[in-house]
């Protein structure tokens, strides 16, 4: 029901933010499997000619996730990343030394039950989420 698909504004009657944003991933594209492959710079995608983070043992990575969440999952639009599969990647990536550190973001609904009693303390891996394993995190 949204009356103009695909226009961003951020305030009121304002100008559509998104046009002319290069957009790597969209629509069908934007699944758990790539956003893992994504982050750990899986060299099947980049074949693909998809853009992936290339990084190495003296590289410090960011990653910023916002969405829907239910306790040890969040959602995309076509379904769901799991608590257990976004970790066991982070231990890989700590193994084949994709980064020096890697700082997570992560803001959903039990977001902490992404990471808690998951994620490894000695991985250089920071989460931060915006809610515990069991807490709504309301917009506001």
């Amino acid at each position: 029901s949204n009356p103009t698909p695909g226009v961003v504004v951020n305030e009121l009657n304002g100008t559509d933010v998104y046009k002319g944003v290069p957009k790597d991933y969209v629509g069908a594209d934007v699944i758990p499997q790539n956003f893992l492959d994504v982050i750990s710079g899986e060299a099947a995608l980049e074949a693909k000619g998809k853009r992936v983070v290339k990084s190495g043992p003296k590289d410090n990575i960011f990653v910023y996730f916002m969405d829907h969440g239910s306790q040890g999952s969040v959602l995309f639009p076509k379904g769901y990343l799991y608590a257990d599969d976004l970790n066991n990647r982070l231990k890989k990536m700590n193994q084949e030394q994709k980064f020096a550190k890697l700082v997570f973001y992560l803001e959903a609904c039990d977001s902490g039950s992404m990471f808690e009693k998951h994620l490894p303390t000695d991985i250089n891996v920071y989460a931060i989420t915006s809610s515990r394993y069991n807490e709504l995190s309301w917009m506001c």
